[in-house]
């Protein structure tokens, strides 16, 4: 709905959003996505829903919304409602995915209350008409979140669509074969998806050095050093960045394990303003290494998207959420 409206009444072009995301934004990875498929023609129609899957819907609204503030508000005011039922949008997918990584009655509250301010925008914006069911399914997501720490209801083989299209889905022609045939099927593949019982565990990944400065700073007796760790399957490493809390963040530039726990190096970053939520510049405070624990990491939100800029006297990031 956003980008039909966009081609309606403004002069933006489907050019003009790929050459700004090209211009503008680095990815911060680890869920690394092709930009070019997600803003391609194929997958921003006008007139049709956006074609692209989760994940790659997921990764082209912050884009949107930067869009959006940076390129679209001044020039064509007209797109005021438009972009703000956007922005809500990102705020719920930012407090969806809060309530996923870390649930609580206050993170379910909060889902809850950016659930109705983006459904009274939208419908504001666009009308009634184009409302759909899920829309409404979507709105006990919070009280679930809250109950079971989880969101538990879902189609039986959502998680694993495509396998169930390409595969199960073939050899299943009566609708009673479902439960023995389609989720045997399922939970056959999951069994059988081999990964080393390692990743669910903290280890140093790539190349590894002892670092006695760090051993000596630290009063430890060993400390090593690699450019990435990884911890219960998710990987936390150099060129990621991670909003601390309100107003600090960290530029990762590696990892380290001292003595028997595990760290986090990178720079510390300051927020010098607030554009949109999950937008937001920041700069370097200095150069000088900071060392935080893993958990404190673990527990922060890492940015999608980043952009540097480095002037005589600073260097400045733009972090986008999501």
């Amino acid at each position: 709905m956003w980008w039909t409206h966009v081609l309606n009444k403004s002069q933006a072009t489907l050019q003009h959003f790929q050459q700004y995301v090209a211009t503008c934004w680095s990815q911060s990875g680890p869920d690394i996505v092709d930009t070019k498929k997600i803003t391609s023609c194929k997958l921003l129609q006008p007139d049709r829903d956006y074609r692209g899957d989760a994940g790659e819907t997921l990764a082209i609204l912050p884009l949107a919304v930067a869009f959006s503030q940076e390129v679209l508000v001044a020039v064509y005011p007209d797109l005021s409602l438009e972009i703000q039922s956007l922005m809500a949008l990102h705020e719920v997918i930012l407090a969806w995915l809060a309530c996923k990584h870390h649930p609580s009655q206050e993170m379910a509250d909060e889902l809850g209350v950016k659930q109705k301010k983006h459904a009274k925008g939208f419908v504001a914006t666009y009308g009634w008409e184009v409302v759909r069911p899920k829309l409404h399914f979507s709105l006990h997501l919070p009280q679930q979140f809250a109950d079971k720490g989880h969101a538990p209801d879902a189609f039986a083989t959502e998680r694993k669509h495509r396998y169930f299209k390409n595969t199960v889905a073939q050899s299943v022609r009566r609708i009673s074969d479902f439960t023995s045939a389609a989720l045997l099927k399922l939970t056959e593949y999951d069994i059988n998806v081999q990964q080393p019982a390692e990743k669910l565990f903290t280890q140093l990944i790539g190349q590894q050095h002892e670092m006695s400065t760090i051993a000596t700073f630290c009063s430890a007796k060993k400390a090593i050093v690699a450019s990435r760790v990884e911890h219960c399957a998710v990987v936390y490493g150099q060129g990621q960045f991670y909003q601390i809390d309100s107003d600090v963040a960290l530029a990762v530039c590696g990892a380290a394990r001292i003595d028997s726990d595990f760290f986090i190096l990178g720079k510390e970053l300051r927020k010098k303003s607030h554009v949109s939520a999950g937008f937001s510049n920041w700069t370097q405070c200095a150069e000088e290494i900071c060392i935080l624990p893993l958990p404190a990491v673990v527990s922060a939100v890492r940015a999608r998207y980043n952009r540097c800029t480095v002037t005589a006297n600073n260097k400045d990031f733009s972090l986008l959420l999501g």
